[in-house]
């Protein structure tokens, strides 16, 4: 930082905090000093100190009757308390650095008599903006006024014959100095860094001695301007400035120019060279439909000087013409949000323009993101938020050029989390808006467990925490430094893991509250803390006081028209509260609003609430009026769809939100049978019957099976249990289904997999793919495929595999699948479901077709899209480049299906760049901070393009490249692919100093752990039940999760031997048991391997189940006819092993 830099930062941070307290009220309060303020040696007359109170000051006439002359060396130096000074007339010295560093020093008025100032007399006097040098002054010291930063504008004497080095140095505020015409002498340095300095004025002749660099650093602008009649300058430049001559009789104007806007501003005539006029302010006096005004500019096109109002204009020697400086507004619209709403603070702004954004969550949901969208195109924008205060609920960004969408997604819940090995919550931090926090007891139908370290750390807005009786564990400083924390309130027993400083630096009054006969806790205080035990009387009573029915905006307990909201858990203490509706046809006992028809009219409701607290209970009654629907009628139109005879009637009219009871007459047509009504013509829309229910006009089509014998005649009714079936053209053959927009249906068996595939053809709506099956195409494939897979014997597995047809250009799809299509396939006993697309393929096995058909109500769309990777954090954009971004949903209408109970296979193609190694391309999880989470589960086909990774919920992933090299792992090496491979997904990681250690034996505790880390087998942390020899290590928690789930027995007496080499036999048969308890055991020849080739006769017995099938898998290779069973497994022998079953096909 040089000096100038550095002065002018001190003088923002400091100068300007002090004038707030030096001034009262914006006026100025003068009081004469008292001459106890001074000391003063009156046998010169020189005052040679102060010690006032500052503020204003009145440097005296006299003290003690004699006269003041001087204020010596010194005396004000560094006093930043004094604001106003005025110097009494005969005082005729300012000694040298008398107010230097008087960073709150304002004005001085110095007196004629005033004829000496001395250097550095006002040196970094930062906020000095006014002074008057009189006449009597003839010279200006070195640095006298160096870095008065706020130093606009200065009147020099008449008599000023030399102004000396750096005397104005860093005052870069001046924007024009006038020379008198006596000057004879300008110092080296003199106006240095005067960086807004535009022109210097000279009255008379030239200087007679000019030193270097007196104008160096000042504005890009700048030039010497010199009286026509003046000798020595010269034009176009002088001593290597700009110069020109001016004629001191001449006037000039000031005049606005509205460049392009209507109105106008009055100018200013009548000026000369060297004058300096205010630029006025406008106020609306001229604008410009759908533009700002921003500021005045010298030239039309803004590349000139700007001023804004009241700001200072040098006068030069010719006319100044300011142009208004316009920026076109731009709207600011804000997006329908699903759970919560955002307000921006402007609905126009212009580029750079702060916006403020408030962020409102419903109830029970928290921000998830803010995103920026371009409102006709969709396209994200690259803003990005500034400034977020802490309670979360207000944004802040800096406007573009362009007009923008701004919405917001919303996540359920207000706590970040992570699943813990016992498959329990462990919530990480709050994210809410709220001073009163319920933690829920449930995250995903996982009980919360555990709070963390820093959940609340330093959240000064939390007031009050409610703890559920689920969380067995409290990390150290979980709510540290809460300083407004006055409560928390646990409703069951204590923690059995509580750390206590848990809790510290909380508000002085703060409290533990907890339920009377809870056990653990301790009255007056528990761990340091003090607390106070409830009644569960008590608690009952004010939970049953705070119940309340919740409802849509528009309703009340006399107009019901929408869904309620009943709380489970009471809100003042976390009582259980169930509910009971008098009829649940018309509000379910969880808050579902059906209607009444409009012929039912409206219906009475109670619904009783009953609030239970340790078995002690009350209730609360609530009576509500639900609304019937109101009248409306639809009309259904019935087209006979190239039938012969006319339907009758052909329209029937009935009250929105009811059927038509009783279908018309159907029509005839010549040699087909009539086969139903369909809301498309095609047949590819939904069946419609006499109890379909109708809330709007429609027409709907008769649909037509051809007879097998065209010569058959009439069918007015009836159905075809064969044949083809659709609108007006007529299909012949009876062994395909027509599907609607299917193009074909087929049928393949590759292994134990039997595939029956609709192929169905998307439709382009909005830049998105959109693919419509319809029950027909499912039923018929659920129907093929486990047909055929019963053929071919037990243990064939049966697939429906939906293929989309659409753009190459297409990067996202969305399948439409009907409501229904997960019942069909569990009752068809289809192991999985399979979405393919050119975009990516997409396959949920049979637990998560279980997931998606409970409690779905409509249709389900399965969306994918590649999308931009500018929402990632900046480590995600790191680590994926501009390798390929994906995001993942299903939704079934408001409902968001995230987490699926089971597994979905995805897929997903990408071609390898220039030298990328197939074994390094992983899968990165984008979470909901967007940060990229390794995945170990994937794998990269080089044959097909494609990387295929399992999940068991769907959110953003990324393809990402991680190669890991090792200086002892030659590519040639034959385990240097499964080194690769096994290190890129950190299964394994070196020894060291870059070495992987490949020939270096493999304990059972190291080889443990790499399996379980192979196959996502978490390790269990907090079992009470391990191995005696578990120790406290890296594997401890590995261990306990082995033994709990089989996959481990130990070598007796309760003991594994983690140090122990591990020999291969006991490595397959660990991989066996893991294996057989994930369910993904290979099959024996799936590679092309025979057991029975080798010879190896040490095999114990425990063994040879494992190591029959794994070695016939082709797990593991032998070497001249042996497997070496009882040898210890080396490193590179553990990767290859793993990376065989794991790559396998």
């Amino acid at each position: 930082m040089n000096k100038a830099t550095m002065k002018k930062f001190i003088s923002m941070g400091l100068v300007l905090t002090l004038l707030i307290g030096l001034t009262s009220g914006g006026q100025m309060v003068w009081a004469d000093s008292a001459e106890s303020d001074f000391t003063f040696d009156s046998g010169t007359g020189t005052i040679t100190g102060y010690t006032g109170a500052g503020g204003n000051v009145v440097i005296p006439s006299t003290i003690g009757g004699v006269a003041v002359v001087a204020i010596g060396e010194d005396v004000f130096n560094s006093n930043i308390g004094i604001v106003n000074v005025i110097i009494s007339e005969g005082v005729e010295t300012i000694g040298p650095r008398a107010f230097t560093n008087c960073y709150a020093l304002k004005s001085v008025s110095l007196p004629e008599s005033a004829t000496r100032i001395g250097y550095n007399a006002f040196y970094s006097c930062f906020a000095l903006s006014d002074i008057n040098i009189p006449n009597s002054i003839t010279e200006i010291p070195i640095a006298a006024f160096g870095y008065c930063t706020l130093l606009e504008r200065i009147t020099l004497p008449d008599n000023l014959e030399s102004i000396e080095a750096s005397a104005f140095i860093g005052c870069d505020n001046l924007k024009s100095i006038i020379f008198p015409s006596n000057l004879t002498s300008v110092g080296n340095y003199a106006f240095k860094d005067c960086t807004y300095l535009r022109q210097a004025v000279f009255t008379g002749n030239e200087p007679i001695t000019f030193g270097t660099n007196v104008f160096s650093n000042t504005n890009d602008t700048f030039e010497i301007l010199y009286e026509s009649t003046g000798s020595g300058f010269t034009t176009p430049t002088w001593k290597g400035y700009s110069s020109s001559a001016y004629d001191s009789t001449t006037t000039y104007s000031l005049n606005y120019d509205a460049n392009g806007g209507t109105g106008s501003m009055p100018g200013v005539n009548g000026l000369h060279t060297g004058d300096l006029v205010t630029v006025g302010i406008n106020n609306n006096l001229i604008v410009k439909a759908d533009w700002q005004f921003v500021n005045w500019n010298t030239k039309a096109d803004g590349t000139g000087v700007a001023y804004y109002g009241d700001q200072i204009v040098p006068v030069g020697n010719k006319e100044i013409t300011l142009y208004a400086k316009w920026e076109r507004l731009h709207s600011i619209n804000t997006d329908t949000v699903l759970h919560g709403s955002i307000t921006v603070d402007k609905s126009r702004a212009i580029s750079k323009d702060e916006v403020t954004i408030t962020v409102t969550p419903d109830e029970g949901w928290s921000l998830k993101g803010i995103n920026f969208k371009n409102p006709l195109t969709g396209d994200l924008l690259d803003i990005r938020l500034i400034i977020t205060e802490n309670s979360g609920a207000i944004k802040f960004f800096d406007m573009i050029d362009e007009d923008i969408l701004v919405t917001a997604e919303f996540m359920q819940g207000e706590f970040t989390y992570e699943t813990t090995s016992d498959s329990a919550i462990a919530i990480k931090h709050y994210q809410g808006i709220k001073s009163d926090v319920v933690i829920p007891r449930e995250i995903d139908g996982k009980p919360v467990t555990k709070i963390s370290t820093l959940t609340f750390g330093m959240m000064m807005y939390v007031n009050s925490i409610r703890i559920p009786n689920s969380v067995n564990e409290i990390e150290e400083a979980a709510a540290y430094d809460c300083g407004n924390l006055k409560s928390v309130f646990f409703e069951g027993n204590a923690p059995e893991m509580f750390k206590t400083d848990s809790f510290f630096y909380s508000d002085p009054a703060f409290e533990i509250y907890y339920v009377a006969g809870s056990t653990g806790f301790t009255t007056p205080n528990w761990n340091g803390y003090s607390t106070v035990a409830i009644l569960p009387s008590d608690i009952i009573a004010a939970d049953k006081a705070s119940i309340t029915v919740g409802y849509t905006a528009g309703d009340s307990a006399t107009a019901v028209t929408q869904n309620l909201r009943l709380s489970s858990i009471g809100a003042t203490y976390g009582s259980d509260i169930t509910w009971c509706s008098s009829d649940t046809s018309v509000i379910s006992n969880d808050g579902i609003v059906t209607r009444p028809a409009y012929l039912s009219g409206d219906a009475n409701i109670t619904l009783t609430a009953t609030v239970n607290k340790n078995s002690t209970m009350d209730t609360q009654t609530f009576n509500l009026v639900v609304l019937k629907l109101p009248f409306e009628a639809s009309t259904i139109t019935f087209d006979k769809n190239g039938g012969d005879t006319e339907v009758s009637p052909i329209t029937v009219v009935t009250t929105s939100g009811s059927s038509v009871t009783v279908l018309p007459t159907a029509p005839t047509r010549l040699g087909y049978t009539f086969n139903g009504w369909n809301t498309a013509a095609d047949g590819t829309g939904m069946a419609f019957t006499a109890s379909t229910v109708v809330d709007s006009d429609i027409t709907v089509y008769a649909q037509w099976v051809q007879n097998s014998d065209s010569s058959s005649g009439n069918n007015s009714g009836g159905s075809s249990e064969s044949g083809s079936s659709g609108g007006g053209t007529p299909t012949t053959g009876t062994s395909t289904l027509a599907t609607g927009n299917a193009t074909t249906d087929k049928t393949e068996t590759v292994g134990n997999i039997t595939k029956a595939t609709t192929v169905v053809k998307a439709v382009e709506r909005n830049g998105k793919s959109i693919a419509s099956p319809t029950s027909a195409q499912i039923s018929d494939a659920v129907n093929k495929a486990k047909e055929i897979a019963n053929t071919k014997g037990s243990g064939t597995k049966a697939v429906v595999e939906i293929e989309i047809e659409s753009a190459a250009s297409t990067t996202s799809v969305s399948a439409i699948l009907p409501k229904t299509t997960m019942s069909m396939l569990l009752k068809g006993s289809i192991d999985a479901l399979s979405i393919k697309n050119s975009v990516a393929s997409i396959t949920f096995d049979q637990a998560a077709i279980k997931t998606l058909s409970s409690g779905v109500t409509e249709d389900i769309a399965v969306n994918i899209s590649k999308v931009d990777n500018v929402a990632l954090s900046e480590a995600s954009q790191k680590r994926v480049g501009d390798r390929p971004v994906y995001n993942f949903s299903v939704t079934s209408g408001n409902q968001t299906i995230s987490q699926f109970g089971g597994d979905v296979t995805v897929s997903v193609p990408y071609a390898l760049g220039t030298g990328e190694d197939a074994n390094a391309v992983v899968i990165y999880y984008i979470n909901a901070l967007g940060h990229p989470e390794l995945m170990s589960d994937c794998i990269y086909d080089v044959k097909t393009g494609m990387i295929t990774f399992k999940t068991n919920h769907f959110s953003s992933y990324a393809v990402g490249y991680n190669k890991v090299n090792f200086n002892d792992v030659a590519e040639t090496a034959w385990y240097a692919d499964a080194v690769t491979f096994i290190s890129t997904r950190d299964i394994a990681n070196g020894t060291g100093d870059g070495n992987f250690s490949p020939n270096a034996k493999l304990t059972r505790g190291q080889f443990l752990v790499m399996m379980m880390k192979a196959y996502g087998i978490s390790a269990d942390e907090n079992s009470k039940e391990n191995f005696s020899d578990a120790g406290s290590t890296y594997y401890t928690g590995y261990l306990a999760a082995a033994k709990k789930q089989g996959i481990a027995a130990g070598i007796g007496n309760n003991m594994f031997a983690p140090e122990k080499n591990v020999t291969r036999q006991e490595m397959l048969t660990l991989l066996y048991n893991a294996l057989k308890q994930i369910e993904a055991l290979p099959a024996v020849g799936t590679a092309g391997a025979d057991s029975t080739r080798y010879t190896d006769d040490e095999i114990v017995s425990w063994a040879k189940v494992p190591v029959t099938l794994l070695v016939g898998s082709g797990a593991i290779d032998g070497i001249e006819g042996r497997v070496g069973l009882t040898e210890p497994t080396t490193r590179a022998e553990m990767a290859q092993v793993l990376y065989n079953l794991l790559t396998r096909n």
